[in-house]
């Protein structure tokens, strides 16, 4: 039995490594949101809307209730604060991590605590709890406020884990159904709610059967587990195809799934590296200039990857009747952790964010060398102070980094120079500085590696901004894009055009021309069952602030006309504007009857919203 003292040192321990990352983290907490983080000042209108009760009209991140549990969460720092407050976002963040390491150490030390590993259970969940906490890579993906749905999602499946691994170890009959349950029945929900691949809770409860708990209290054999957990994978790849077919939808991407799948090692190893061995100020964001793999030859590295990824593979499975079975664990724990978003679902090739849980397993297969390889204990403490020092620096680097927005890009690009993302983001800071050679020069180099629509939108932006001439040859640019690119990216280089040309500005754009490019583009797109409402939705503004409203009304009037119910309820937004509030009330009718028919849930509530707005108009009306 743990003596007090026994048990309350390394909660202080970890208390004081939270300390220490807390006070790191204070640069970072002053940056900006980026990239998808932006996504959040939506959720200031919610509060504005529903003031105190905004948290009972939560949205999902998509569709339903995709993510529910993090937008949840969002919505209640919103509303506490009154208003969307970086800052507050990302100290909840550093909160989350702080309480996610300290489930790492428990649920940990539980897995082991029946072990042969038993002596050493304490330390070895201790090393690697600290390890985690103190991570780099971890500090990113807490800094970078949207990835919160990757914390909770990582918080419940580390509760999840703790809480099975002491119930499948108790000897009482009522406990231990009470916490198999509440790892089944709420972590593994909460965890799926927060980021659907939380699901990856289950796949770890059978890791942790196979290597540890059903050693230490037998229910199956080992063939039975194996089978189960075989078969539960394929139903799970099956069930996710059939469902969600959009996962396995490569149209949108510059790379195919043999391309991915080829990619998919090269990345692992690269992460694995970064875990361990991490280097520079980087803060992972602009990785969009990782380079796909087009054969096994091509990058060399694919081969060599591959290789050792098989060689690491063979090891978890051969470790696990070895001495170092904690070492084959915890690199069996990071694959498994990246069975979702490192595999065949058409995410972009390379998002290190995606370690923050898997990177637990390689910190874990460090602890079992620093504690059963070295000579002995005082090497163990030198080795753990070295590398903490070291984690600390780099993570202190990576704050200062995160700091403003300036530090960002600029980093990035020294780190990334042929990443377009980064490039378009440092085209975007020149461009506001009136640099606009710089901003020309990135924003071409951009294109050069990444020839999307999107990036030739924010030329056409640059030009207006510069005052530059727009001939015929730059609307022909646009139609020799590859592809739309990100979709918000493409929706932002849009606004920020068509906010320019409503203030006034751009005065040489020819919105005519613009609106003809994009039609063809559409109509290239919508050849291949895209059919880009986006790009439709910017034509119309378009033309309507142009001054050709006629025009802008019969294309979306077609477009609805056509089944497209977001068309009709564009229209009503248009009609209300003018105040043509009979047109607007028919055109609103038809468009419920067309959402009720097609089961379009999602636009339900913008049409409620219209709905409200022409009742409210109607009343001030009446006498």
């Amino acid at each position: 039995m743990s003596t007090p003292h026994k048990t309350a040192l390394p909660a202080l321990i970890l208390l004081i490594a939270a300390i220490v990352l807390g006070i790191l983290s204070i640069p970072a907490l002053n940056g900006p949101l980026v990239l998808d983080s932006n996504k959040l000042y939506a959720l200031e209108g919610v509060v504005t809307e529903h003031g105190n009760s905004a948290v009972f009209h939560t949205p999902g991140f998509g569709v339903g209730f995709e993510r529910i549990i993090s937008m949840f969460s969002f919505l209640l720092n919103i509303q506490g604060n009154g208003s969307l407050s970086p800052s507050q976002l990302k100290l909840t963040n550093i909160a989350i991590h702080i309480t996610c390491g300290f489930f790492a150490f428990l649920s940990i030390q539980s897995l082991l605590r029946q072990s042969s590993y038993r002596e050493k259970a304490t330390t070895l969940a201790l090393i690697t709890g600290l390890l985690w906490l103190l991570s780099p890579i971890n500090f990113n993906t807490s800094i970078y406020t949207i990835q919160r749905m990757t914390q909770l999602s990582a918080l419940f499946a580390l509760v999840g884990l703790f809480l099975y691994s002491k119930g499948r170890l108790s000897t009482h009959g009522g406990l231990r159904l009470t916490y198999i349950g509440a790892a089944l029945a709420i972590c593994a929900p909460l965890a799926a709610l927060s980021k659907e691949n939380g699901i990856l809770l289950l796949a770890f409860l059978f890791l942790a059967e196979l290597y540890f708990l059903n050693t230490s209290r037998p229910l199956f054999k080992d063939w039975q587990l194996v089978l189960a957990g075989s078969l539960g994978a394929i139903a799970a790849v099956f069930a996710l195809v059939y469902f969600f077919p959009g996962t396995v939808n490569y149209d949108h991407r510059d790379f195919t799934l043999a391309e991915r799948l080829l990619s998919q090692p090269r990345a692992l190893i690269d992460y694995a590296q970064g875990i361990i061995f991490p280097y520079g100020s980087d803060i992972g964001l602009f990785t969009d200039d990782f380079v796909k793999s087009a054969s096994l030859f091509k990058p060399i590295a694919t081969i060599v990857s591959l290789l050792a990824l098989t060689a690491i593979s063979i090891f978890c499975v051969v470790g696990r009747r070895t001495p170092a079975k904690l070492a084959a664990y915890g690199l069996a724990f990071f694959l498994i952790g990246h069975a979702v978003e490192s595999t065949f679902i058409s995410l972009e090739l390379y998002f290190p964010h995606r370690n923050y849980l898997p990177s637990l397993g390689v910190y874990l297969a460090a602890a079992w060398v620093i504690v059963y390889c070295l000579p002995s204990r005082n090497w163990s403490i030198v080795m753990m102070v070295i590398i903490l020092t070291y984690f600390s620096a780099i993570t202190y680097a990576r704050s200062l980094t995160w700091s403003s927005r300036e530090n960002i890009i600029s980093t990035s690009v020294y780190y990334h120079p042929n990443s377009p993302r980064a490039l378009s983001s440092y085209a975007q800071l020149a461009l506001e500085q009136k640099d606009y050679k710089i901003a020309f020069a990135a924003i071409n180099k951009a294109i050069s590696h990444s020839n999307t629509l999107n990036r030739h939108i924010q030329r056409l932006y640059i030009l207006c901004e510069a005052g530059a001439t727009i001939n015929n040859n730059e609307y022909e640019r646009l139609k020799s894009a590859e592809s739309l690119g990100v979709s918000n990216e493409l929706a932002q280089a849009l606004t920020n055009t068509l906010s320019l040309y409503k203030a006034g500005g751009c005065t040489q754009l020819n919105a005519a021309d613009l609106v003809s490019a994009l039609d063809d583009i559409s109509t290239s797109y919508e050849k291949n069952g895209l059919g880009p409402w986006t790009i439709e939705y910017y034509a119309v503004e378009f033309l309507y602030v142009s001054g050709d409203k006629r025009h802008a009304h019969k294309r979306l009037q077609t477009r609805f006309d056509n089944g497209h119910a977001e068309s009709g309820l564009y229209r009503v937004k248009l009609l209300i504007e003018e105040g043509n509030i009979d047109e607007a009330e028919r055109t609103l009718e038809q468009a419920r009857n067309q959402i009720i028919r097609n089961s379009q849930s999602d636009l339900l509530p913008i049409l409620n919203n219209f709905n409200q707005q022409l009742n409210k108009i109607k009343e001030a009306a009446l006498p």
